[in-house]
């Protein structure tokens, strides 16, 4: 997902360097994601930087351990699937 958006802009095509503000107005503006949410699934992400920086990342840095660092895919898939069951009620 976070790949997608670097491919179609969103995200720094070159995935380097992608700041936290980076990543909640990307998902805000292509699938209307809270930013709170955005947040809750940067924060594992944010982990495993290896920028240097608090706050951002290199979407290299995901594949780090084995892959393991990937579960913010699995909690956005989560959040997202949540999410559409309250909308659907």
């Amino acid at each position: 997902m976070i790949n997608a958006l670097a491919n179609h802009g969103y995200l720094p095509r070159d995935g380097k360097n992608v700041s936290l503000a980076d990543l909640i107005a990307g998902f805000k503006d292509a699938i209307n994601l809270a930013p709170d949410a955005t947040l809750i699934v940067s924060l594992k992400a944010l982990q495993a930087s290896s920028t240097g920086k608090l706050l951002t990342i290199h979407l290299s840095d995901l594949n780090k351990h084995g892959g393991k660092c990937t579960s913010p895919h699995s909690m956005l898939a989560s959040i997202l699937t949540a999410n559409s069951h309250r909308t659907r009620r």
